[in-house]
């Protein structure tokens, strides 16, 4: 156990102030980690079932050629970062590093000559041009955000391969994205009571998305809070997403919220919005998919179509309530199995040419004890439909 600790100005290859390995624990309460150097991992190198664990400390301003905070390679434990602040670390290029060694510096003028005159003769081959920058990267590991820590003043946040990462009660704001900053790749992420906030990015394309999930993995997002923010939240492809008891509040220019498609499940309840201008004409974005369930859904005021959902199975939507938005839902090539205890109210405008409620094209549904009320179109106000099947 380490406590009431500071670390400062280490230099390593790995590992820039420690390195756990072979069942090996590092516990530190109450430390400050911060200017330290290493090629790969400036703070801490785990491996082969190592494991660290901070608690009340701080990590900050540490630098690497990959991942300035941790790689974390093939452990069965659990990694954890309980009420600790990180913020400010930086993964440097290799033309960046060469500047820094060559006399040139600003960040690195800690590390010693001897280090600079060694890592030029034996390590030039590994820094790498293009590298990993994100703070952190898991590899057939585990790790944990917890008890009112603080992500802050990053760009690349997590790389998970293979992997489970945990997000709860704690808090990640003033991120600039210049590319994803959280990679979910055949990994599972969870996000339990969160804050997100102060999420930007200058980047206009979409392709920039805060979470991006991948390869059968499994996103999960329960009891959080987006907000002050302008970035797609989340981009899941072949995974399986569950979102449920989630507000947005004061999000601007976004492309939209959700994109998910070729998903196996998507379960989406309890969504409330407060403030939110998307430049797409959609809010949530499903394409072929299958299991999605629609429950618990409160949506006002939003001029932009909410659901647009294409080549998808939809067994439930439930207690669904869309008020004064362009559109509920657009449906196209899909099946809404259930439709039912849902209230469309004051959608569409006299300008709009199809459907205020729900749009369906190609498309079925059953729709029981619904409203449709004051919606307004040129051709379908409740319901347009066109060359579908309806049970009423």
């Amino acid at each position: 156990m380490i406590q009431d600790s500071n670390f400062q100005n280490n230099t390593a290859k790995n590992g820039g102030v420690f390195s756990a390995s072979e069942e090996s624990v590092i516990k530190c309460y109450n430390c400050v980690i911060n200017e330290n150097f290493a090629l790969t991992s400036g703070v801490i190198n785990v491996g082969q079932n190592g494991q660290f664990e901070f608690y009340a400390s701080r990590i900050f301003n540490n630098y690497a050629n990959n991942n300035p905070v941790s790689l974390i390679f093939i452990t069965a434990l659990d990694s954890v970062f309980d009420f600790t602040e990180i913020y400010g670390n930086k993964g440097l290029k290799k033309s960046e590093i060469v500047n820094e060694f060559g006399g040139n510096c600003s960040l690195l003028c800690f590390v010693n000559q001897n280090f600079i005159s060694y890592s030029n003769l034996n390590f030039g081959s590994v820094i790498l041009e293009v590298n990993s920058q994100s703070i952190l990267q898991l590899i057939s590991s585990s790790l944990i955000f917890q008890n009112n820590s603080h992500i802050y003043d990053e760009s690349i946040l997590v790389k998970a391969f293979v992997s489970s990462v945990v997000f709860k009660d704690s808090k990640i704001s003033q991120i600039n994205l210049t590319n994803t900053a959280i990679d979910v790749i055949a990994s599972d992420a969870s996000f339990e009571n969160m804050v997100l906030d102060s999420i930007f990015s200058n980047i206009t394309n979409d392709s920039i998305q805060f979470i991006l999930v991948l390869l059968e993995s499994k996103i999960a997002m329960n009891g959080s809070q987006y907000q002050n923010s302008d970035c797609l939240l989340l981009k899941s492809r072949t995974s399986v997403t569950t979102l449920s008891i989630l507000s947005f509040v004061n999000i601007t220019k976004t492309i939209s919220l959700f994109e998910i498609s070729a998903n196996t499940a998507v379960n989406i309840s309890q969504i409330i919005t407060s403030q939110v201008s998307v430049t797409s004409t959609y809010l949530f974005k499903i394409q072929s998919s299958s299991q999605i369930s629609l429950i618990d859904i409160n949506i006002e005021g939003l001029n932009k179509t909410i659901f647009s959902i294409m080549k998808s199975n939809i067994p439930t939507i439930k207690n669904m309530t869309i008020k004064g938005c362009l559109e509920g839902i657009k449906v196209v090539s899909s099946t809404i199995e259930n439709l039912t205890d849902s209230l469309f109210e004051r959608n569409g405008n006299v300008d709009k040419r199809n459907g205020g409620g729900l749009q369906l094209i190609d498309s079925s549904v059953t729709i029981r004890n619904s409203k449709f009320i004051n919606n307004s179109a040129q051709i379908g106000a409740g319901i347009y439909f066109s060359c579908f099947s309806l049970a009423l």
